[in-house]
This record gives structure tokens, sequence and C-alpha cells, in this order.
């Protein structure tokens, strides 16, 4: 199901005693695929007779009931577009926001999960009101720290890791000979990797590239196998082209005359006739994201309604003296913090929806905005003023950018051109329920 993002608070600014702190997980997919326990082999199908559901370790299909009051809920459910974590199905649904008087039935949503994440939930008081199938891995495997073995990619991401860490150069503390060996030791004591010191220079080719193969590694695992394909037939190949047109099991979609000799044939695979690819397997994807959802969530557990913002492997959230908070280190899976030592750290925040936050630190400002370019002319009209202005004012009020040279490429005559665009920036948050002390709480709190 992905990631979770959202924004739990749209304004926050820091008092005395208080700091808006910003981490996110070192490398989080790639320690997943390396520490984090997968099933192996073939699942053992179970559609009767259920055992309590701590006996499995796999998928599971069942109707469960959301607890009411829990600030961070655990499972996921797919609605409207957008991924959500809601306490009632039929509130999210109807994006209801006023207090929920929904029946259990109504509440209780139906859906496939992983065992570890259920577990979690019930834990936090979810209860199981039906369980539908499950599908259970006798065999997994999981990464042994002390015997350095195990684990389904393990050797895999200590080679590209090794290669990742030795092209970042050493750390900027690093500055003494005894310094630098003392970071060698220390990163082969915590990830058994030994990094050769001849090769740790900063090289950001080999290293972009090494990091690329960490992060998209387990993706390829459950790409989607029905996407729109072209073909382009000659008139002396009528014959290959009218099989297409003609073939149950292909769906045309379009088609494009390219010259008097030539047509471009825009098609997919029928859905009830999916290709084979013996390259994937979704479950590696299924527990890959999972597992990371899994780790997020214990920081947001942890610092609970101080939590701001957070996305996938990342989280902003309000430090008071005295509170828990989590530990900041320098490895694999470890969180670190996103705003460098000569920034100190954040004093006000402002988000106006998933990928759509503002801050300020104690010497600069940033703003970001999935789907933005900001550049000179579109951050004097979108920035942290104009954000904060909206959020506290007008929520329904929007913003007009202009990009006078948006290039447009023409698939269909393989040609592309520039044109003006416009794009309109508003405040969207429908994921969670808004307050008005800019706090916000899940459908069906």
């Amino acid at each position: 199901m992905g990631g979770r993002c959202n924004g739990t608070k749209m304004y926050c600014k820091t008092d005395e005693g208080e700091k808006i702190k910003y981490v996110d997980f070192t490398s989080l997919y790639p320690w997943t695929n390396k520490y984090s326990r997968y099933p192996l082999g073939h699942p053992k199908i179970i559609t009767s007779d259920f055992e309590d559901i701590h006996h499995y370790f796999g998928l599971c299909k069942l109707k469960i009931l959301p607890p009411r009051g829990l600030y961070h809920p655990v499972l996921p459910y797919r609605c409207n577009k957008k991924l959500t974590f809601p306490l009632c199905r039929t509130c999210v649904e109807e994006e209801n926001r006023n207090p929920c008087i929904c029946s259990e039935e109504k509440r209780a949503f139906v859906g496939t999960y992983a065992t570890p994440e259920v577990l979690l939930a019930v834990e936090k008081g979810y209860k199981i009101l039906k369980i539908y199938e499950i599908w259970h891995f006798p065999e997994t495997t999981k990464y042994d720290k002390e015997m350095k073995s195990g684990g389904l990619f393990s050797d895999y991401v200590q080679l590209f890791l090794k290669i990742k860490q030795e092209s970042s150069g050493f750390p900027k503390e690093c500055k003494t000979e005894e310094q630098k060996q003392e970071y060698i030791r220390l990163y082969k004591e915590n990830e058994g990797i030994h990094l050769d010191y001849d090769n740790i220079k900063e090289n950001p080719g080999l290293r972009s590239l090494a990091k690329l193969c960490l992060n998209s590694f387990w993706g390829k695992f459950g790409q989607r196998l029905i996407l729109k394909k072209h073909s382009y037939f000659h008139e002396t190949e009528s014959e290959k082209f009218f099989q297409v047109l003609s073939d149950p099991t292909k769906v045309v979609e379009n088609f494009h005359i390219v010259s008097k000799d030539t047509i471009q044939l825009e098609w997919s695979q029928n859905s009830l006739f999916p290709p084979v690819d013996v390259k994937t397997t979704f479950f590696i994807a299924i527990f890959t994201t999972m597992w990371a959802r899994l780790t997020l969530y214990s920081v947001l557990d942890l610092v609970s309604t101080d939590c701001l913002y957070y996305d996938t492997d990342s989280c902003v959230y309000l430090s008071r003296d005295g509170t828990k908070e989590p530990i900041l280190e320098n490895y694999l899976g470890e969180l670190t913090s996103e705003i460098s030592p000569e920034e100190g750290h954040l004093v006000e925040f402002v988000c106006g929806g998933p990928k759509n936050y503002a801050y300020r630190t104690l010497t600069s400002e940033t703003c970001k905005v999935k789907g933005l370019t900001l550049n000179f002319v579109n951050s004097n009209i979108v920035n942290f003023d104009a954000i904060k202005s909206m959020i506290a004012r007008d929520r329904s009020a929007c913003k007009i950018l202009t990009n006078p040279s948006k290039i447009i490429r023409l698939a269909t005559h393989s040609k592309t051109y520039s044109r003006e665009e416009n794009k309109k920036y508003c405040i969207t948050y429908n994921k969670r329920v808004l307050l008005d002390n800019y706090d916000t709480i899940h459908y069906g709190y």
C-alpha cells in the first residue's frame, strides 16, 4: 500500500523550552530489506478452522473494527484514491467532518494486510470481527546481526551499502587519522561491513548509483505488469496488425497514422489475462512497505500528539524539555536530523497538506510543495508567509502560478514544444479532520 504521508498539525510555533525537530531514517527501505523478516517459498492457503492470528506469518483478509480515540491509527485503508488511516470506514468514505455516530458495522472495514501489521493493530485496540482467508508462510528468513548471516537480501544490501558509504567520503567530524580509523571500526561493528580506507573518497556519481540500487531494488518485485504499450506496424506487417486487433487478451485503446505506410497502435493487456513474469512477486513489495510503515509508526507512537508531519521515512515533531523523543544515530535504519547544525532547529512550521509544507529555522526558510517548481518568481507567490496566511485566514483561497515556457511532449507525433502553463495552488486537506486550533484528528476519532 505504500508509505504513510500526512500533516497532523497545520501550524506550530515554538515557545520557550521547545524545539521543532525534523528527522528521517537513513535508507529505510534498504534497512528493511536487510534486517526485516521475509517469507520464503509458497504460502499455505487457509480458509477455515483459523487459529489465533499470532500463529501465522503472511497475509490475512479480514474484517476489523478500529478503536476510538487513537491519534495515530495503525491500519491503512485506500479510498477516494488516497491512502488513509481512518477509525471509521463510512466517515472517511463520505469525508464526514462531524462527530462520528456510526454503528460498529459501518465503522469496520475489510482489507488484506500482512499479519505483523494486524498484530500491532490488535495491540492498539483494533478488534478482529471476521477472518476470511490467510496465506501463511511456514518458512521465513531474517538477518542475524550477531552471526552476520541470514536474511533474504542482506548480501545485496551489504554490497551496495559498502559502495555508497565509501563514495560518501569520511564524515565532516572525522578530521584526524584516529577519528577516521575509529569511524571504520565502528561501521564494521554496527553494520558488519569493512570499509576500505583507500576507497573512502567523495564520488557523487558512484554514490548516486549505489543509492539508486539500494532504494529501487525492492520495487521491481512489485512492478505493475499491465501497462500501456506502443507498437508500430509497417504496411507489410498487416497480418500482425490485425492479429493484435482480434486478440481477446489485448485491449486496443487508440491508433495513430504515423506516415502513409506506418501505423502506431496503443494497447494494453486484458486484466483477465495478466502476463506471466518470473521476476515479480508482490509479497516482497507488500512486506517491504509494511515493515517501513511499522518502523515509522514506532516514532509516531513515541511522539504521539507532538507530531506535526510525517512522510514515509521522516517525521517533524515538537520537542519539549523532559519529554521522550527518538534517539539519533548515523547508521543504516537509524534516525538523523534533516536540519544542519548551522541552522539549529525549526522554530515555526506550517502545513497545507501532504507533500505541502514550509518551515523556518534559526537562520533560514524552506518551502516544499509537490508538483510546483519553486523558482524565484514562484517563490514570491508561494512561500512560508503565503501558506501561513492561507491557513490562518482563508483556506479556500487559491494562488495562480504561471510558467511561460513549459515543455510539453506530444507522444502521438513524437514532438516536443513549449507553451504557457498555469497551476493553481490551494490548501487541500481531506485525509484527516481539521479542528479550530490547527490540530487534526482521524475520521471516526
